[in-house]
């Protein structure tokens, strides 16, 4: 993961990543620098989504990564008790198989699906999120890099 800085301009002392890259934004901060890190939460629009999903529903889960397919599943678990499979789409036999098959289709906006894929997906749903709240004023927010 790379952590940018403006051309020209000088480094930051403040990064603010998804707890989930809180790891590797601390390692690659310049010394001295506060990480501040954030929580990203499913959406209010896409829980409500996820909760209506039928039980006897399969959705599938397409992730760019296995981290993401792990979040996305367990998210997915936590809102329905529809049955859950998926996919990373760097294997499209695995994609193509999963997408034939699903009724519903999660999947990141990050997970850039090509446009033939698409088609054949019966309903997309491109989870929403949220920053959760409050985050940086417990226990003073600010990590020392």
């Amino acid at each position: 993961m790379r952590v940018p800085t403006p051309p020209g301009s000088a480094a930051p002392t403040r990064r603010s990543p998804p707890f989930f890259h809180l790891a590797e934004v601390r390692e690659l901060a310049p010394a001295g620098a506060q990480v501040v890190p954030v929580n990203f939460v499913p959406s209010e629009e896409t829980m409500r989504t996820l909760v209506d999903v039928p039980a006897e529903a399969l959705v599938g889960v397409l992730a760019v990564d296995a981290r993401s397919r792990r979040r996305l599943e367990a998210i997915m678990q936590q809102f329905s008790p529809a049955a859950v499979r998926s996919a990373l789409l760097d294997d499209p036999e695995a994609v193509a198989s999963l997408v034939e098959a699903a009724d519903l289709v999660l999947a990141t906006n990050a997970a850039k699906l090509p446009e033939a894929l698409l088609r054949r997906v019966r309903r997309l749903l491109r989870i929403g999120w949220t920053m959760e709240g409050g985050l940086t004023t417990r226990a003073g927010g600010a990590v020392r890099a």
